[in-house]
């Protein structure tokens, strides 16, 4: 770097908290589990349809966790990388990161290879950077109609679980 540049305490704030999430997400997807799974689950929508039926408040719980888990992931790489401001980038690295940790699942037998999981992680990583491209649009002054597109994923999640547990409880 030659004295050229400065690190940001924000920048390395950012990536101590990136790092410890990464951590934490291959210690509860990989480390945190016994081994012995040896199922695919290529069931499209089945875990809620599962979760719909039995009404289990654990099956619920995995579902909006599954979902909350990449968040994160949504949120920190635009913070991190410019280049992740760009939905599609950080969409893509989203489904990458998620299709890796099934993947690695499925070989270690440590997990299920699920379709849903898939989504949820997905969705969640559409949420967080839809949090974060709200933000961030709004400390660069842009009034575009990309602020509302940016929570389309976070409306729709919030509109259907609501659906699903009003007309459950009736």
């Amino acid at each position: 770097m030659k004295g050229t540049k400065k690190l940001k305490i924000s920048k390395i704030l950012l990536w101590t908290i990136f790092i410890i999430y990464i951590i934490i997400v291959m210690g509860a997807t990989l480390v945190d589990r016994v081994s012995g799974y040896e199922s695919v689950n290529l069931h499209l929508f089945s875990s809620y349809k599962d979760a719909y039926n039995s009404f289990s408040i654990g099956e619920w719980r995995n579902l909006i966790l599954n979902i909350l888990m990449f968040v994160p992931i949504g949120i920190l790489m635009p913070l991190l990388f410019n280049k992740f401001q760009q939905w599609y980038i950080t969409y893509l690295v989203g489904f990458v990161a998620t299709l890796f940790i099934e993947i690695l699942q499925f070989i270690s037998k440590r997990g299920i290879f699920e379709i849903d999981d898939i989504i949820n992680n997905f969705l969640g990583c559409a949420i967080g950077y839809g949090i974060v491209m709200f933000f961030i649009s709004l400390f660069k002054k842009k009034k575009s109609l990309n602020i509302l597109v940016y929570q389309i994923p976070l409306i729709v999640s919030i509109i259907s679980i609501s659906v699903i547990f009003i007309n459950y409880h009736k």
